[in-house]
Order: structure tokens, then sequence, then C-alpha cells
């Protein structure tokens, strides 16, 4: 487990899981941060990643670059993540039409439905 002021990270039935813990923007700074715990945490296995971003009140242009980009998504084998607004899905889902990250991505207001989708990509170790 990884946990600091911005985020907890941890490894619960084959799922990684990632909470941003405070209501502000995300940097990229923050985002590379958590890529390298998230890293660390994974020990070259390939997971599905759960993320809750319910607290956050977006992310910023470089760090949307970052994460969808060969590096964010390293060591992931699909995305689920958390969003608690209407506003925020519309966003999300904005931006999906726009930056197809390199892994399924999909988002849910409902936990239990996205640990069902995520299931279906658990994986195997990294070479």
């Amino acid at each position: 487990m990884f946990e600091n002021e911005h985020i907890k990270t941890f490894i619960e039935n084959g799922v990684l899981y990632m909470e941003y813990k405070q209501s502000e923007i995300l940097t990229l700074e923050v985002v590379k941060e958590a890529i390298t715990e998230r890293l660390k945490i994974a020990n070259n296995v390939v997971l599905p990643i759960f993320v809750d971003f319910r607290k956050p009140h977006g992310a910023t242009k470089e760090a949307k670059v970052y994460l969808s980009s060969d590096k964010g998504v390293e060591g992931l084998s699909a995305c689920a993540i958390i969003i608690n607004s209407l506003m925020g899905m519309v966003a999300f889902n904005f931006y999906m039409e726009f930056e197809r990250p390199p892994r399924p991505i999909k988002a849910f207001v409902h936990k239990e439905k996205a640990l069902l989708w995520l299931n279906q990509f658990k994986t195997h170790k990294l070479n």
C-alpha cells in the first residue's frame, strides 16, 4: 500500500485501487507520482485499475495527456473510473471522444459495476 496527501493506492483481489484524496485539479506532478507508486506496488504484474475520481475537480491538460500516454497506462490492462456527477461524466465522455488511451477505459457511477467490468481484464506478469 502507498498513501500520501494526494493518493491512496493498494491491491485487493487482483485489482489495483487508486483513490485521489483531495478536491484539487490534478497536476502532471501528482499524476507522475501516482504512476510511479502504482508501478512499484504492482511489482511487474499487469493489473486492472479502479480509480476513485470523485474528489478531484479535474486534471490539467498535461496530466490528461500523460495519463493517456504509453507511460501513463504502463502495467495496466484496463481502467474503471468512478465519477459522481453528471457534469463529470459528460466531461469524461467528451475527453474520451478525442483522446483514445491505448487500454480499455470506462466511467462508472457504481463501484460494483466497475469491478464486474474489470474482472475480465485480470492478466499476467510483465516481460
